[in-house]
Formats: C-alpha cells, structure tokens, sequence
C-alpha cells in the first residue's frame, strides 16, 4: 500500500516533497519520484509484496506507473500475458498493469481484482490516467485549476497545490450534516474532487483536456435468472468457494498478516478461513470496559478459540480516545460522522506493532443486505404489492404512524440517505444562509426494487465515501494495510443479482451469508441480532468528554459565516441534560471544527 502524488507544469521540488511528506505515513519505506518536462509526480512504498527497492516508477514501453493497492489476481494476469510473450522482471503485482493496459487500454481496469489508486504516464500523447477500483477501496483526489492539474492520495497533500484561501462547498457542507459524507467527485472544499468508484479520469496536458469516464457497474442483471434456476445448496456452496478464494488471495503477502475480528459473522467467517489458510494468525479486536452493550470481546474470544488465533484485546476508554480526538483533524483526511472511527483508530495501532496486512468485514452489510432498513423496505415493498389489489381500510391506518405510512404508501427511491443525521429543519436553524440544499447521488441508479435501489445507493456512496475512507485513513495512518475480502467484484455481482429471500429471510439480513457462516462458526455468533460497530459516546460526552463537547461550542463560535453557535449550544445543552441524544450531530461538528482549524479554513 501506498500515496501517490503529482501535479502538471513548471518542476516544483518543494511542492512535491511537501505533498509527498504529507502522505509519508502511507509508505515511511520508500519515497519515490517521478520527474518528466511538464509533470512531476511521487509515491510513498509501503512495501508488502517483492520487498526490493527501486521497483518504482515502473516503465513499459511508453507507459509510466505509479501505484497505490494490492491486484489480488496477479498471478493469473502474468500467466495470460506470458502466453502473449510478455516477460516479467519482478514478483510484484503491480507488474502486470502496464501491459494489460498497452494491450487493452482504459479496459484493463475492470480486468484488475482489487484494491488501487493507479496513475499512468503515456510519455508519447502526453497523456495522465488515473484510475480508482471497483468498490472505492482506496481513495484518490484531484484538481484542475486552468491548465493546472493535480492528484494525490489523500486530501491534505492536494489542498497544499492549491495558492488561494481555501473556502468549504457549500452544498457538500450540508451533504456532510445530512448524510455524513459527500458523494463523488465532490469534496468538502471548493476546488477539490475526488475520483468516484469504478472511474478513471483522462487528462491531456498538450490539450489541457480532462474527461471522467466510468468502467465497471456493480449491478448487472445478465446472470440473475441463472442464479433463480439453481437450488439454495448449490447457491451455498457457490459462494463459499466465492469468499474463501477471495479470502485465500487477501492473504498473500510477504509480510505478516493479520484479521480484525469484531465478533460478528462478517469478521469472524474471514478469520475462519484466513486461519485455514494461514496458522497461528494473529486477530484483533476491541473492548469496552462497563459497557456491555457496545462490547463484542466475548464473541471474538469464542471465534479466536475456535480458529486457534494469536489474539489481542484493545481497550477503548474515553480517557485513550482522548488522543485520537485531538488529532482527528489531521489523519481522518476528509470529514466523516463515524464515531466507530475512534476504536479503528486504536485497533489500526495495535495491529501495527505485529501485523503489516490486515483483513476486516468490510462490505458485507452493504452487498448482502445486513441493515435493518433494506429489511424494513423489503417488507414494505411486500406490502405494497398486495395493496394494489386490496385497497386501506381505515381501522388498519390507524394503525399506522404518519411515518409509517409514508413509507408504506410511496417507495424510497427519491429521498433515501443512508443515515439523515441533522434534517433539513435543522440545518436551516444551523447554517446562516437561506442556500441550504441537499446533493443526491449523482449518478444514476437503475433498480426496480426499492431494498436494491436503497443496497446500490450505499454501494457507491455510503460504503466508499464513509465506511471505506474510515477504513483506509484510520489504517493508513499507522502505516498498515487493510483488504476487504468481501468487495470483489465476483461477490459483489454475485449478491446483487440474487433474489431478496436469500438476502432477507424472516425479518434477518445475510441469509445466504450466514448459511455459508454456520458451516464453520457456532449459531449464537451466525444467527445472533446485528451488532453495529458502535461506541459509547452518548454516555462520554456527558461525563468523561464534557470538556470537549463544551469546547466544540467556542471553536463553533470561531467560525460565525459558517455556523448559529446560539444553535448549536441549545443542542448541546439539551444532550448534556438528557433531554435529547444529539450525539451524531455533536460528534460531527466536533470533527468539522478541528479539520478547519487543521488546515486554516477561516470564517469570512
């Protein structure tokens, strides 16, 4: 794993070691650049497969690389290009994407399995492509100001090429409150995009020319009516061969690797068949001391013990997140409203002091249909097949709040978010500006089912832009690999196309998940109520972290263009009463005010 950076015109070595330096945790092994009339771009190595030096650039006719991610099938890529006369010099993945990309072009991507941010250099048409994976496992941001352009692997190293005040986008401002994330290619500055999943984006520096193009969609339907035809026993043993191979492929490395281990089914299947494939693998996982609802240590103990792993608890207290708050501004990169952040942060840590690779559950709830409100939708959507022939009787509307039957009467296609933390009410009393608006998905979704519109939404915002940024900037910030079994693109295809009664089954998601699951781990960790990855900040902020919900009320007052801090303090008067929980909305503004105050954005 690692950063990759760069930029077009005139050479700029501080500018470069400056973006390189603000992304070294990536890769602290190697620092690489890459100097050509009319760009200059550099990588960080974080060495994890063919540990030798001096790898990079690679080069391959007229083609430049430089590379962020693991290309899970190498192996079978060298072997089909071997047959064509190619000859490899390293054991490197990254080896093969220069020739696939000589022989196949922009194509190539959607043949790569795995995680990558990757930058192409045609040195003949002086042309720039970047590219990020399917899932949008690893992140990659980009400007382009005039005949400027720039990319880098992390939001703080591009935000240093840009020569102006740097100023919030509004409509992605209120994205972040809503939702707590924005959508690709927006970011939360103005001026800066990020590259969306399944994209690679063509710039031209002769031309000055820049063009976002998609090459792989999650969802297609071509198959569906052969997964219909075959028998729930052979649809199991399909995707067991599925995640297990995903997994085998995960762990190859020449370094140790490890597993985060939750307790949950997700985690606690991959550690059943990292450990097959690996001995003694080394597990991880959190704890909360005195608040038994959010801790899971006891189920990751039973899947540890079963696995026969290496294990190690890290403990989770207010007194040790303390640290992480102060420094959120700096390593989350771009503001998200996950407190779950806090624990990774620890774990990520920890695992870095045994492990350099390290596998988690990543994506499972978002492919196979694990949270309740795809459950909640699916029967809805059941509900309103048989309400068009039989028509609402009054005695069964007053059965029904006027939520309920909202969501009962119209399908969720138009306004569906993931999470809706503060509501449109709320951010008008909050944000001193008439201009408050909300930003969809900008890109289409085609599903006629609700509870798939709602799984493919997630897919391409929710799951990349939160849950896997979390992921890639908690880990990489300890400089420590993290792969995700269940996001390749054959699992993905493979669980989208299957029916809803093998996704959602009495009222309990991952179905078919878990029927692969009980093969292997105990039924009160297969079959047990979802647990989130939650934390106590509830309780925390009311007592142990006081302090600092208390400050999150004078730094919101710095910045009075941006915010009501008059608002925003009746509602932390209100949580530290009990009179209301607002502690998403607490802990957003929290990590919106420091990385403001990281990176100087100024009220004005």
């Amino acid at each position: 794993m690692c950063g990759i950076v760069g930029f077009t015109g005139e050479k700029n070595s501080t500018l470069l070691l400056r973006m390189l330096r603000a992304t070294r945790h990536r890769g602290p092994d190697e620092e690489i650049q890459f100097l050509s009339p009319g760009l200059s771009a550099g990588m960080n190595r974080l060495s994890i497969i063919d540990l030798r030096k001096k790898l990079y650039p690679m080069r391959y006719k007229n083609l430049v690389l430089l590379y962020n991610g693991e290309v899970y099938n190498f192996a079978n890529l060298k072997e089909s290009l071997r047959a064509r006369g190619i000859h490899f010099k390293t054991h490197s993945d990254a080896e093969v994407i220069l020739p696939l990309f000589d022989l196949y072009g922009p194509k190539s991507f959607s043949m790569l399995e795995g995680m990558f941010a990757v930058f192409i250099y045609d040195t003949k048409k002086k042309t720039i492509y970047l590219a990020r994976d399917k899932a949008g496992e690893k992140p990659l941001y980009f400007l382009k100001n005039g005949s400027f352009f720039c990319f880098a692997s992390e939001l703080k190293a591009l935000l240093l090429a840009l020569p102006n005040r740097l100023h919030l986008h509004l409509s992605s401002l209120c994205s972040y409150f809503y939702q707590g994330h924005t959508f690709a290619p927006q970011t939360i500055v103005e001026g800066a995009q990020k590259l969306p999943p399944a994209h690679y984006l063509k710039f031209n520096l002769l031309q000055n020319t820049i063009m976002l193009i998609p090459y792989w969609s999650a969802y297609t339907p071509l198959n569906q009516r052969h997964l219909n035809s075959l028998k729930e026993p052979a649809l199991i043993k399909q995707l067991n061969d599925l995640i297990f191979n995903s997994v085998k492929n995960c762990l190859i490395a020449d370094v140790p690797v490890g597993c985060f281990l939750s307790g949950g089914v997700d985690s606690s299947l991959i550690t059943s068949f990292a450990s097959k494939v690996k001995p003694n693998l080394q597990t991880f996982s959190i704890t909360f001391p005195g608040f038994e609802k959010y801790d899971e240590s006891g189920y990751a103990r039973m899947t540890a013990k079963l696995c026969k792993t290496h294990h190690r608890e890290v403990v989770c207290t207010a007194q040790n997140v303390r640290e992480v708050i102060d420094s959120i501004g700096q390593f989350i990169d771009e503001p998200i409203i996950d407190a779950a952040v806090l624990p990774l942060y620890l774990l990520a840590k920890e695992a870095r002091k045994h492990v350099k690779v390290i596998l988690c559950g990543e994506g499972a709830d978002e492919v196979f249909g694990g949270y309740e409100r795809y459950q909640q939708e699916s029967f809805f959507e059941r509900v309103r097949e048989v309400l068009r022939f039989v028509p609402l009787s009054l005695p069964l509307l007053n059965l029904l709040s006027p939520h309920r039957f909202r969501r009962l009467k119209t399908p969720i296609f138009s306004h569906y978010t993931s999470q809706r933390l503060w509501n449109l009410e709320m951010l008008r009393m909050l944000l001193p500006t008439k201009r408050v608006f909300l930003t969809k998905n900008p890109y289409p979704i085609k599903a006629r089912q609700s509870w798939l519109f709602m799984q493919l939404t997630d897919l391409s915002g929710f799951l990349p832009e939160q849950l896997l940024m979390k992921l890639d900037k908690t880990t990489m910030y300890h400089s420590l690999e993290a792969r995700a079994p269940y996001l390749n693109s054959k699992i993905i295809r493979f669980a989208l196309q299957l029916p809803v009664g093998l996704k959602i089954r009495r009222l309990q998601g991952k179905y078919l998940l878990k029927k692969v699951a009980e093969q292997y781990l105990p039924s009160k960790i297969v079959w047990r109520k979802k647990h989130g990855f939650g934390v106590p900040l509830n309780t925390w902020f009311r007592e142990d972290l006081k302090d600092i919900v208390l400050q999150s009320v004078a730094d919101v007052g710095r910045f009075p263009t941006f915010f009501n801090q008059h608002y925003y303090r009746a509602i932390v008067d209100q949580h530290l009463a009990g009179q209301r929980d607002y502690t998403d909305q607490i802990w957003g503004m929290i990590v919106l005010t420091k990385f403001l105050q990281y990176h100087h954005i100024a009220s004005s």
